[in-house]
């Protein structure tokens, strides 16, 4: 199994090198997003560069990297500053606006709704090396600051008041959280789909809060659980013909769900 995916590693590199990629920035973010019980945050936003493909087909662009990006980034800071409703209420409306009105945009567009129905699904095959530089950069600047300035990053998400008397403008960190999560899933989106990224947004993130108990841990414990699985999804995916997206996401959600059976076994009323 192992020797045919180091034999198909010339053919598939860029997808190889850019899922992997994906999967541990995806996961850094997620921790953010879970430690916060945001966990459907992530879906919204996906929808809604969604929409932004959707939007963009309809509109007889090409290129629908800008409008999948501006729409979710736009989602992100919705949902985490603006307006009088709560985070889930407005939540609840991206992600229904974005899913209905993505359909109806592209109703009389049978090339538009297979490409709807291909993001949905999920595929990273045709990554390029361009996204793999992308994306190296990204995991690398948000790895850096969460190295460098990790109380500032986290306070700012989990605990304003706090991080407000101790001098962090939450403000200009909750922004800038925002815009990161926002961009960072329109791209991905693009690339492997809206299942691979909000299934490793969200799960590898998921286990390192079952198996840490400290914040500063799951910083590193997801991204590596990530890789983890994002490369034995791939491996078993080589092996066996199966598109590589869908195979990682149930073997993550396989392993968290492994976790919380074994935690009821041994009686852990936390988890």
């Amino acid at each position: 199994m192992i020797e045919e995916f180091i034999a198909s590693w010339a053919l598939f590199r860029d997808t190889y090198l850019a899922g992997l990629e994906i999967s541990m920035l995806l996961s850094l973010l997620g921790v953010l997003v879970v430690v916060r019980d945001q966990i459907f945050v992530g879906a919204a936003i996906a929808q809604a560069a969604t929409l932004g493909v959707a939007l963009a087909i309809w509109l007889g662009f090409e290129n629908a990297v800008v409008f999948s990006v501006g729409l979710s980034v736009g989602a992100a800071l919705l949902i985490g500053r603006l307006g009088h409703e709560t985070p889930e209420a407005r939540t609840g409306w991206i992600f229904l606006f974005a899913s209905s009105a993505s359909i109806l945009l592209l109703a009389h567009s049978p090339h538009g709704l297979e490409e709807i129905h291909r993001l949905v699904t999920s595929t990273i095959i045709g990554a390029t090396s361009i996204d793999v530089v992308v994306y190296l950069v990204m995991l690398s600047v948000l790895a850096l600051i969460c190295f460098l300035v990790p109380r500032r990053v986290l306070l700012s998400a989990i605990d304003p008041e706090v991080a407000k008397a101790m001098g962090i403008r939450v403000g200009a960190w909750s922004l800038g959280m925002a815009g990161t999560l926002g961009v960072s899933v329109g791209l991905a989106l693009r690339t492997s789909g809206l299942l691979f990224t909000f299934g490793n947004l969200i799960l590898p993130a998921l286990i390192a809060k079952a198996v840490s108990r400290r914040l500063r841990t799951m910083v590193w414990v997801s991204p590596l659980i990530a890789l983890v699985t994002a490369l034995g999804g791939f491996i078993f995916a080589n092996a066996h013909d199966y598109p590589p997206g869908p195979v990682v996401v149930a073997l993550q959600a396989i392993g968290l769900a492994a976790i919380w059976f074994l935690r009821f076994l041994l009686g852990d009323k936390n988890g």
